[in-house]
């Protein structure tokens, strides 16, 4: 069980690289809707025993009581106001400062293709016959960003400078597109997405996968399940993916029950058909006619007499 300290060093960690409060909540509350039942609802009768979910209003009550445990404090005089006033000194010194490099500093060049022009291809990708990338974790690589994808989501990854901080971000993700800048534009980024996404469920994060390298992280919460051909709509073809060649498996559980239900049918039909025994559909079909045989003038009874199909007409007196 990690200490308190420990799991402060690790929400302060999470909440920097979501950009501040309300996108580590919303990236938070996706991550139980996404990954756990926090969302689903049974009926809550008495009783009754559930292997998952939560009684009506159960969950909203249980976040409401974890608010409610610790109390509200007044700013003023606190460390918190006192730590934001040298918030404020520290950030006017490095607005100064990077104004000043931006006067002698060029930004840096973007990734080129091996090859000059529209049809140029990046090196390192693997391409089709039509131009197209061989998908790599169901995405692919771009001048100013690489990309991976499932059917709910999409990953976008975004080199950074190496010293940068999420004060430093100003990104803006909405239901159609981006507007990014990264340290006054040392990173700038604007384009409409591939399709449509739920901005409230996407987030950025901040990431440094080593000391002299940092990236931005774009989660992308998808409206639909479908394959992205490429993460902005406009994508010069260098930039997309072979949709027809990514990983479209799914686990049992990623599916509707419905769906389920489906499947486990068809599996089953085929076992059956493999061994010689009835479908599921003939097995109901034998059920009915099973049931059925025993009833009065039935044609398939087994005991007693035959059924009287064509009864004679009494004598006209």
């Amino acid at each position: 069980m990690p200490t308190e300290q420990e799991l402060d060093q690790i929400f302060l960690a999470a909440a920097e690289r979501a950009g501040g409060i309300q996108p580590l909540l919303t990236s938070f509350f996706g991550f139980l809707h996404r990954r756990t039942d926090f969302y689903v609802e049974h009926s809550g009768v008495k009783g009754n025993a559930y292997d998952a979910g939560f009684a009506p209003g159960q969950a909203e009550a249980m976040v409401r009581a974890a608010f409610t445990a610790h109390a509200t404090r007044p700013l003023e005089g606190s460390n918190v106001e006192r730590s934001a006033a040298a918030h404020r000194a520290g950030c006017e010194a490095t607005l100064v400062e990077r104004a000043r490099d931006r006067k002698t500093r060029a930004p840096a060049p973007a990734p080129a293709p091996a090859a000059p022009g529209p049809d140029g291809h990046y090196d390192g990708v693997r391409y089709n016959d039509e131009g197209a990338q061989i998908p790599v974790g169901n995405g692919g690589i771009a001048a100013t960003h690489s990309w991976t994808q499932t059917l709910y989501e999409t990953t976008v990854t975004i080199d950074a400078p190496a010293g940068v901080k999420a004060r430093d971000v100003a990104c803006k993700i909405t239901t159609r597109g981006l507007t990014l800048d990264i340290a006054g534009g040392a990173v700038s980024l604007e384009g409409n997405w591939y399709d449509v996404i739920d901005a409230g469920a996407s987030c950025w994060t901040l990431d440094r996968p080593t000391r002299d390298r940092a990236c931005l992280v774009l989660t992308l919460e998808k409206t639909q399940e479908t394959w992205w051909r490429s993460v902005f709509k406009d994508a010069p073809k260098v930039d997309q993916i072979d949709a027809q060649k990514v990983d479209s498996t799914k686990r049992m559980d990623e599916y509707d029950e419905k769906t389920q239900a489906g499947i486990r049918k068809c599996m089953f039909d085929q076992r059956q058909r493999r061994r010689g025994l009835p479908t599921s559909e003939e097995s109901e079909t034998n059920s009915i006619l099973e049931s059925a045989k025993d009833l009065p003038n039935s044609p398939f009874r087994t005991n007693g007499p035959p059924p009287d199909l064509y009864p004679l007409a009494p004598p006209t007196p």
